[in-house]
């Protein structure tokens, strides 16, 4: 069996064309692990309650970094020509900017409604504060589609682990020393805030000089990427957070918290692993899609493979409760007790996740949305359900239920748009 693991993992490195994603794999994971292994510390320095306002947050934040640029960074690679690339890039910044200020004057208005609905207190701030970090969130977005662009996979890896490494460290100094109920938020500001102005030099984006014409003509040429990506990557993104967001709006910030831990640890493995076996996945049905026979038995044995790996996942199922009190500290047992719970929904999702390429190269991206609205829409039913009931806990299993269900519809359908391959 460590023989067929390593034949996985080798794809990944055998071909010369494959390299950049093996430097883009290794970053991420180097980046991720510095996280999750920074974890234990940052767990016993910040309480569930901190942290479910801190993941609360980030949620925001991610959400608008989608919504600032209307996923227009995803034409930099359109372009034949550099130069025409560079005035998608000129575009995006513009929209982050234009965006910001819009969002800015209804966080003025609508301030104390939206911190006072989700329970934020002695902060007024936080709206503000998420505006800045979806900016720079949006930068650094942007930043990596150009440099992908360049092919400089080793700058992009770097960057990524620099952001880990100074977040950790930031997080830990500002919550011993200078901002103990809000140091994570901080962290998340001055680091990301570092990045971003590293990378406005480093592209010249301080340079940037809008002129309307270019806008307007780059707007025009790429506005498919606002009327057919963008749908899709919000109704994504929010369905991602909507956990968080519901858990806080609907029960407590201390729930949200001890979820947010549970979710950021269950996830890891589909970041770690599952990315890199999909870039292999994709790459292998690229070149197979025309051979039924030979892409369904690339399926079966992809799905085996992460099975197999999903195998150390059930010590959570199992174990969960007593594996976080004692990693992270006692006041997050209830995290573990949460990890067990998803735990058979996250299997089920690291199984199915990397092969959702084939949506892509069948181009019948339509399953995807369809999939991303019914997700949305149960996890929403789900987390009412639970609120009605004034138990969290129904609402997990409510949500896990449903979800496998969803994803083995959605691995069906996989399995069956394979086998309609023509010879």
């Amino acid at each position: 069996m460590q023989i067929k693991f390593s034949k996985i993992f080798n794809e990944l490195f055998k071909k010369s064309a494959l390299k950049d994603v093996g430097i883009l794999s290794f970053g991420t994971a180097l980046a991720q692990s510095i996280i999750i292994f920074s974890s234990p510390i940052i767990t016993r320095i910040y309480s569930p309650s901190q942290y479910g306002e801190f993941v609360t947050f980030l949620a925001f934040s991610n959400i608008l970094a989608v919504i600032f640029t209307l996923k227009f960074e995803t034409s930099i690679f359109v372009p034949k020509y550099i130069k025409e690339a560079r005035n998608v890039l000129m575009l995006c910044i513009f929209l982050i900017f234009s965006f910001f200020i819009f969002y800015l004057f209804l966080t003025l208005i609508f301030d104390r409604q939206i911190l006072r609905l989700f329970k934020i207190e002695n902060f007024e701030f936080f709206l503000i504060f998420s505006l800045i970090l979806g900016a720079f969130l949006s930068v650094n977005n942007v930043s990596q589609f150009f440099l992908n662009r360049l092919k400089n996979f080793k700058m992009m890896a770097v960057l990524r682990i620099s952001q880990s490494i100074l977040v950790t460290f930031t997080a830990v100094v500002f919550g011993l020393f200078v901002y103990p109920q809000h140091g994570l938020i901080y962290s998340q500001l001055f680091s990301l805030g570092i990045i971003a102005l590293f990378l406005m030099f480093f592209l010249d984006l301080n340079k940037i000089k809008f002129r309307w014409k270019i806008l307007k003509d780059s707007f025009i040429s790429h506005l498919n990427a606002p009327k057919f990506i963008f749908p899709t990557a919000l109704i994504d993104i929010v369905t991602l957070q909507l956990p968080i967001i519901l858990s806080v709006l609907l029960f407590t910030k201390d729930l949200s918290g001890q979820f947010g831990l549970a979710w950021k640890v269950t996830i890891m493995p589909i970041i770690l692993i599952g990315a890199a076996i999909s870039q292999v996945f994709m790459q292998r049905l690229l070149t197979a899609r025309s051979k039924r026979k030979f892409a369904l038995n690339l399926l079966l044995r992809t799905w085996t493979a992460l099975f197999l790996f999903s195998l150390p996942l059930w010590l959570l199922f199992f174990y969960g409760e007593t594996i976080f009190s004692v990693i992270f500290g006692e006041t997050w047992s209830e995290a573990g007790k949460i990890a067990s719970i998803i735990t058979p929904m996250m299997i089920f999702l690291f199984i199915a996740s990397p092969t959702s390429s084939v949506f892509i190269l069948l181009n019948i991206q339509r399953y995807s949305l369809y999939y991303g609205l019914l997700v949305l829409v149960f996890r929403s039913v789900s987390f009412y359900v639970g609120f009605i009931y004034d138990n969290f806990y129904i609402a997990l299993y409510l949500w896990v239920i449903l979800e496998i269900i969803a994803i083995c519809l959605y691995s069906f359908i996989v399995f069956k748009k394979i086998n309609q391959i023509a010879e």
